[in-house]
């Protein structure tokens, strides 16, 4: 039996539009909460329909948070010479690396309150996490313990994955200027 040696919760990087939708709906919310108080103060209307709907409306949208952060939350674990990567919802939802693969790359950006750290495997970005800053130090002193060394600083696009240079303003390879910068370790 294999010894666990980190076993960690990370959060992948959340896109706009997810957030833009939960907002969305907690808008709605408190826009019918308005319009129930409304009803009840101003035209004397029964007060159990209104607060009904109202409450209808931020128990969906507290539901659906709840899901999009199941969805979005992975167990990352590292054994004896494997990385396991499982999805907390989806139990079927699991990647499984070794860490002696020359095509394995592991990327950290420790300079933010939030840690970041990615796993890119030959020229794919596989998943993008956030996790504490103590989390990204365990697994960087454990990746360097295991042989790997410092590429260099890339950045990596946020929308199709690719490596650019660290100087690069946009993608080389789909224009978007959304790359983060990250420090890539990987094995010779």
């Amino acid at each position: 039996m294999e010894r666990e040696i980190i076993k960690i919760l990370s959060v992948v990087e959340f896109h706009p539009l997810i957030l833009a939708f939960h907002l969305g709906l907690m808008l709605a919310g408190v826009s019918l909460l308005s319009y129930s108080l409304f009803l009840i103060l101003v035209k004397k209307v029964d007060i159990m329909l209104p607060l009904v709907i109202s409450f209808m409306a931020y128990l969906t949208s507290l539901i659906l948070l709840i899901l999009i952060l199941l969805l979005e939350t992975y167990r990352f674990l590292i054994f004896d010479g494997r990385i396991l990567v499982k999805n907390s919802l989806l139990t079927r939802n699991e990647f499984k690396f070794s860490l002696r693969d020359k095509n394995l790359i592991i990327g950290f950006y420790d300079k933010a309150s939030l840690g970041k750290f990615a796993i890119i495997y030959g020229d794919r970005l596989l998943f993008k996490f956030l996790t504490q800053q103590k989390n990204i130090r365990l697994i960087k002193n454990f990746v360097v313990k295991s042989g790997y060394r410092l590429g260099g600083t890339y950045k990596i696009c946020r929308v199709c994955g690719s490596i650019n240079e660290e100087n690069a303003e946009y993608c080389d390879f789909c224009g978007s200027r959304e790359v983060s910068p990250y420090d890539l370790y990987w094995i010779d």
